[in-house]
């Protein structure tokens, strides 16, 4: 089982360094988790690249409307509601001194006693102390 952050997800629909190794996990077998935040965490990134002008807007568009019909809708994922994450990822958001939102993140992997895939570095350190949960890192390799 691995939990899936939207830093990996993104790296699925835009074209960019480790996009390749994060795609690996969309062809392993082991079930994806994430919490629902997820959703709008990917369309968000998609949107701001395309704010930032590096795709098209209408390209921006169609990813956002791939991102939730293939993925989201299709059930390639089990989404967990953040109300059922959102105490204990607060309580370790202080103790960590790190961001709530990926702490939704970093809980519904300890939980499920499954591996947390992330591209973000600072994220994958903080998640790495928390007593048995597994991290991999996205581009580490």
């Amino acid at each position: 089982m691995v939990v899936v952050d939207a830093s990996v997800a993104v790296k699925w629909f835009v074209v960019e360094e480790f996009h390749e190794e994060a795609k690996g996990l969309l062809d392993d077998d082991s079930p994806l988790l994430a919490p629902r935040l997820i959703e709008v965490e990917v369309a968000s990134a998609i949107v701001a690249r395309a704010r930032r002008g590096e795709m098209p807007a209408d390209h921006a568009q169609k990813l956002v409307k791939h991102w939730l019909a293939d993925l989201i809708d299709s059930n390639a994922f089990h989404l967990v509601d953040n109300h059922a994450l959102l105490t204990d990822a607060a309580r370790l958001a202080c103790r960590l001194d790190h961001k709530l939102a990926d702490c939704l993140y970093i809980v519904l992997a300890r939980d499920a006693g499954a591996t947390l895939a992330t591209a973000d570095v600072q994220m994958a350190r903080k998640a790495s102390g928390v007593r048995g949960l597994q991290v991999r890192l996205i581009g580490s390799a």
